[in-house]
């Protein structure tokens, strides 16, 4: 897996390997020196569960409302419920993985800055 970064001084962008997460490169084009922050997933594995667990409940409960109502309302209740959880944890994630990005922008580590 690359890493996307973009140089703070020349706002160039480029592609590293994930094992150089956590330590310091040197810009390709300007020799600038740049932290790679380790990565944040777009996507959280529980909320991929609970879309599945969503889709199947709903699917089910459909069928099941073809013989029995009751029990057929509450597959789609729980359905329902799944892909509003999974909804929100892909928010909450999202919002995570925006933070991470404007931390990358915005912070540099003490020992990289030119002034010293």
């Amino acid at each position: 897996m690359k890493i996307v970064l973009q140089c703070p001084d020349c706002h160039r962008g480029w592609f590293v390997g994930k094992e150089k997460a956590g330590r310091t490169t040197k810009c390709p084009y300007c020799d600038e020196l740049v932290y790679v922050w380790p990565s944040v997933p777009r996507r959280s594995g529980w909320s991929v569960l609970l879309f599945a667990i969503g889709i199947f409940s709903l699917i089910v409960g459909l069928l099941v409302c073809l013989f029995d109502p009751v029990v057929g309302f509450l597959g789609l209740v729980v359905g329902f419920q799944s892909l509003v959880g999974s909804f929100l944890i892909d928010v909450f994630t999202d919002i995570r993985w925006f933070l991470k990005q404007l931390v990358d922008q915005n912070t540099k580590p003490k020992e990289e800055s030119k002034d010293e």
